[in-house]
């Protein structure tokens, strides 16, 4: 007979107050990809895998005017100034909401006009925050469904509500006091085009974290965000804020990477420590593998999917896709993981005489969480919800 094993009582209601992490992905390469289909089926990809969420590089060096001097009668908070390219950002969000993907847009490097001795400048930035609120906020005119001004009236560009302000804050020149007047200005400008944006902060990294945290205290912001798990659960104690776990990786296609199944593995540890420090989001950082010789546009190596044909529909997936859309490993006696559908039993199996046999089962939450104990044995352990099948994890 299986062995009933305990449930764990878990909700989501969405990314700002959940309890089990809401899955996420960044990649730029694929979701910036020049072709249309291409980048359609990236987000269709996301979706199917189990991402709710996806993180877009919003680089103000790249929609911005370029130069060593502002551009002469640029205005820098109007979203319409034609000096402005916002296409490439547009046509990402608008493919992530036609899958029902929130949008986090991550503002990054500064224009060298927008610099003060290589710092970004607080007052241009609030200005450049405030034109990419605007446009996307819901209500701007969508520049590619204009509608035929008589019988058809044109949409408008999907809303975005979170917003990032950098990555790696703490090793910004200026330290965190720089950083504290950018997102007061990022705030500013955010909550005067509407109070339901949300502002988060850092993207922190390495062993200055935890003081950086400490320095950043009543600062403007909503959201933390730490990048990878070093640290988490210091920087977890020290935000007294939600926070998110960004930027995750475990690279497989370079020198000296990880094995697939060692990538999966750490992916599956990765998403149970942010669980474990309550972390709201956790991040993956690549969907796809790609090289590229773009600026600004580094290569991702720690893809969810390999890279054979250059298309993600045709090429196959790693077993960390499967990590990422059913989770699943063993702590000892007690196992745990986010089933692809909440509120359904999940039946756990072990490896015994070269098939898999039931030993327990479990109804994971309304977000999917599950834990419980095990019985006595070791050996391969695996969860399974009708046709899906997590990866096996050894006791």
């Amino acid at each position: 007979m299986a062995i009933a094993l305990a449930g764990l009582a878990a909700c989501v209601c969405g990314v700002a107050q959940a309890s089990t992490p809401v899955r996420a992905l960044s990649d730029d390469l694929a979701f910036t990809d020049s072709r249309p289909g291409e980048r359609a089926d990236a987000f269709r990809e996301a979706r199917r895998a189990g991402a709710r969420v996806v993180r877009i590089t919003l680089d103000w060096s790249l929609v911005a005017p370029g130069g060593g001097a502002k551009p002469a009668g640029f205005d820098a908070a109007d979203p319409g100034d034609p000096a402005y390219r916002w296409g490439y950002v547009e046509d990402a969000v608008r493919d992530a909401a036609r899958r029902r993907l929130r949008v986090v847009l991550v503002v990054v490097r500064a224009p060298a006009w927008a610099r003060q001795a290589g710092r970004p400048e607080p007052a241009e930035l609030e200005a450049f925050v405030r034109a990419a609120a605007r446009r996307f906020s819901g209500f701007y005119p969508d520049p590619k469904s204009a509608g035929d001004g008589l019988t058809g009236e044109g949409r408008s560009l999907p809303a975005v509500r979170l917003w990032q302000v950098w990555e790696r804050a703490n090793l910004l020149s200026g330290g965190a006091g720089h950083y504290r007047r950018m997102l007061a200005s990022s705030a500013t400008a955010l909550t005067r085009v509407d109070a339901g944006n949300q502002v988060v902060a850092g993207g922190t990294t390495g062993r200055g974290a935890v003081a950086f945290w400490r320095a950043l205290r009543g600062a403007r912001f909503d959201i933390a965000a730490h990048s990878g798990v070093s640290s988490l659960g210091r920087v977890s104690r020290a935000v007294r804020k939600p926070l998110w776990l960004t930027e995750v990786a475990r690279d497989t296609m370079r020198p000296g990477g990880a094995s697939l199944a060692g990538q999966a593995r750490y992916l599956a540890t990765a998403l149970y420590a942010a669980d474990r420090a309550g972390a709201e989001l956790f991040s993956w950082r690549g969907l796809q593998d790609r090289t590229t010789h773009l600026p600004n546009f580094p290569t991702v190596a720690s893809g969810l999917f390999r890279n054979v044909t250059n298309r993600i529909s045709r090429d196959p997936a790693k077993p960390a896709r499967t990590a990422f859309r059913f989770p699943f490993l063993v702590q000892g006696r007690q196992a745990w993981g986010i089933a692809p559908r909440g509120r359904a039993v999940v039946t756990i199996e072990r490896r015994s005489r070269g098939s898999w046999r039931a030993v327990g089962s479990v109804r994971a939450s309304r977000s999917g969480e599950f834990s419980g104990g095990l019985p006595p044995g070791s050996g391969r352990y695996r969860a399974r919800l009708g046709r899906a099948r997590s990866l096996a994890w050894r006791r």
